[in-house]
């Protein structure tokens, strides 16, 4: 099974459930025309509004239905804490990152985050030769990769991954993942060509 991890297209700059930019859709058709030739059996999204809107639109291109699921959902948002400033989000978010067992006032610790992804990941029953794409967040699916995979593999697949994991997996990247019996072997990590 090959899975497809998207994140969303880039989204306005606003607290809680923001939608995407003019061209976050762009990017989010971009991607779609990626996989123009590759045969994809099942998307599944975030139920955010800036990931289902980039679902929305792979999967019109693709002529397929998408399923959300609340296990694609962000580690914590901003706005999720009431008053909260731009800044103390990133200084939380920073912290979360950091000590990745840290539990933050809302939402998941970066491992927990990563253990949902996972967890759902396991859950698609797919034939094994199917090719899925999961369209969620970039911290979920950084979290994901950090708890499963060793820093040396990380690092081989993108170089410095360990040292600039918060700013590898780029609006609307792929990030390519190969999965046989549970057991997974990354592929590409925040692949951004197709945007170009």
């Amino acid at each position: 099974m090959l899975i497809y991890l998207i994140r969303h297209g880039e989204k306005e700059k606003l607290k809680e459930n923001p939608l995407l930019t003019k061209l976050g859709l762009k990017q989010a058709q971009k991607t779609a025309e990626y996989f123009k030739n590759i045969k994809v059996k099942k998307i599944y999204s975030s139920p955010l509004i800036r990931a289902m809107q980039t679902s929305e639109v792979i999967s019109k291109y693709l002529k397929l239905d998408f399923e959300t699921n609340d296990l694609l959902k962000e580690r914590f948002n901003w706005g999720d804490i009431e008053n909260q400033t731009f800044s103390e989000f990133i200084n939380i978010w920073k912290k979360s990152s950091l000590i990745r067992n840290w539990q933050p006032p809302k939402g998941f610790s970066s491992n927990e985050a990563g253990e949902r992804l996972q967890k759902f990941i396991n859950s698609i029953n797919e034939k094994l030769n199917s090719k899925i794409i999961v369209v969620s967040h970039g911290g979920i699916i950084a979290d994901f990769l950090r708890n499963s995979f060793e820093d040396k593999t990380l690092n081989e697949v993108f170089p410095n991954f360990s040292e600039y994991y918060e700013n590898s997996i780029s609006v609307c990247s792929i990030t390519i993942l190969k999965r046989k019996n549970n057991n997974y072997k990354v592929i590409s990590i925040g692949e951004t060509k197709h945007l170009k």
